[in-house]
């Protein structure tokens, strides 16, 4: 142990330095570091966990709009078939109220389904083949209307015999399934994957309680080791010093 040049108290009379400078200074470096990545990680998979939650819940409010419109179009479409049908029968123009409401809005809603796909070439392009049937739909009815107010109801129903009709309202409805079905799957695949971020994030957080408990208990530890230490060659100083004061005497 080497001995400071200490202040004198008397003549002859000489003093140990406390050696402080000698022990060891726990590294909280060392014990912190472990502790901040984990909170690092965690923070992190709180912040994605977020951002997945906006996404999920966008993709959802998106799906519901895109299934509601669907089968808005749906529905208006069957309208135009059915007021067909009834003038077809009766020649009553007051079966064309629900068509002629019908090729209004048609376009319209083509449009918005245009624009709820705008983010996906693969279903805008379905989108697009929605609308054009849509038309060739709509363009199949007005056809036979036209050829029941000229009188010629029979080639007005062998309009609706060659099933050209049905094929186009049949294949505008499985479109408009799939891309329901595409929707309902990106907000499941979504939901999914949120449900394993929460886990990855409960378990970082748990991990990251057990670390903190851990090295809390370690640098307590090395604290209360440190401290007996300090008591020990602060003891032994004292004794020197007084050993030699004894001496010196």
């Amino acid at each position: 142990m080497s001995v400071d040049s200490p202040p004198r108290r008397a003549r002859g009379t000489r003093r140990w330095d406390w050696p402080w400078r000698g022990v060891p200074i726990v590294d909280a470096g060392i014990l912190l570091a472990p502790g901040l990545v984990v909170l690092a990680v965690v923070a992190a998979l709180s912040a994605y966990l977020t951002i997945e939650s906006d996404e999920t819940a966008v993709l959802t409010r998106s799906a519901n709009e895109l299934r509601l419109l669907n089968l808005e179009l749906d529905n208006k479409l069957a309208d135009a078939e059915m007021s067909r049908r009834g003038f077809l029968l009766t020649s009553d123009p007051a079966y064309l109220a629900p068509y002629e409401e019908a090729i209004q809005d048609i376009p319209r809603l083509s449009r918005k389904l245009m624009d709820l796909t705008s983010g996906d070439p693969a279903r805008q392009a379905l989108a697009k083949r929605v609308e054009e049937l849509a038309q060739l739909k709509v363009g199949e009815i007005q056809q036979s209307l036209d050829l029941q107010k000229g009188g010629n109801s029979a080639a007005a129903v062998a309009i609706i015999r060659q099933n050209t009709g049905k094929k186009y309202f049949d294949d505008l409805r499985s479109i408009l399934a799939r891309l329901s079905e595409e929707d309902a799957a990106d907000v499941e695949q979504h939901r999914q994957e949120s449900v394993v971020l929460r886990r990855w994030l409960t378990g970082a957080t748990t991990a990251g309680l057990i670390l903190s408990a851990v090295l809390s208990v370690i640098a307590l530890n090395r604290a209360r080791r440190q401290m007996s230490e300090l008591r020990e060659r602060h003891r032994a100083v004292s004794n020197i010093n007084e050993v030699l004061e004894q001496r010196v005497a």
